[in-house]
């Protein structure tokens, strides 16, 4: 599910650039192919609380955030299933489409990372509630590592003002009241050092970041 994600955003991307033949979008070339804005969303075009999650203005936008898609989503697939996952997703991008919406609701937004940062709060409620077990190989735990990766990325919505924080906060917190219900029984994933098992996951915080270059990204 998560390399299906990654493809659409990225077909999508690579459709807007040989139509618009520019790798850094128009706010008009947004617009046109379901940009969000409070105002438009407002006027009866809700559907783009949807489609702005899989646009992105720039390659650079892109590219942090699928890359940061990639570590976490493929580690929340495996931890609650496919379903539940993409349901997340869809679930918290639209909660940050509607809090940026709201916020900001004459400002055009596109992007995964309201998504992405949904899908961190997926993760963290189980984590922090011992419900969610997970062995890694790297030396930062994985609670560390998701809590490190949701201050580093909204002290940098905060500091550059062409990030928009407020889809990021919107998808963040809609994650972690959704990441509740799967507290229910305690999974577990990979084996802890020394045993054999299920291959143990490898995580780098350092590499996990998601960043826009431009006003209307997310």
């Amino acid at each position: 599910m998560t390399s299906a994600l990654i493809a659409i955003n990225i077909i999508i991307f690579v459709a807007m650039v040989a139509s618009s033949r520019s790798i850094d979008f128009s706010i008009e070339t947004l617009v046109k192919w379901g940009g969000s804005a409070g105002i438009l969303v407002r006027q009866g075009e809700w559907w783009r609380l949807f489609t702005s999650m899989f646009l992105h203005a720039n390659p650079i936008h892109i590219g942090f955030n699928m890359l940061c898609l990639f570590q976490l989503g493929f580690l929340a697939e495996r931890a609650f299933g496919k379903i539940p996952y993409l349901l997340a997703y869809i679930a918290t991008g639209i909660c940050a489409s509607l809090t940026s919406n709201f916020i900001h609701p004459k400002t055009l937004g596109v992007g995964a990372s309201g998504a992405i940062f949904g899908i961190a709060g997926f993760l963290l409620t189980p984590i922090a509630l011992k419900k969610l077990i997970i062995y890694t190989t790297g030396k930062s735990s994985i609670l560390r590592t998701l809590v490190m990766f949701a201050i580093y990325n909204l002290a940098i919505g905060a500091a550059i003002p062409v990030i928009d924080n407020s889809a990021h906060v919107g998808g963040l917190v809609s994650g972690l009241v959704i990441g509740l219900f799967f507290c229910n029984r305690t999974r577990t994933l990979g084996s802890p050092p020394g045993q054999t098992g299920t291959p143990v996951i490898t995580v780098d915080h350092t590499s996990i970041e998601s960043r826009s270059t431009r006003e209307i990204g997310r």
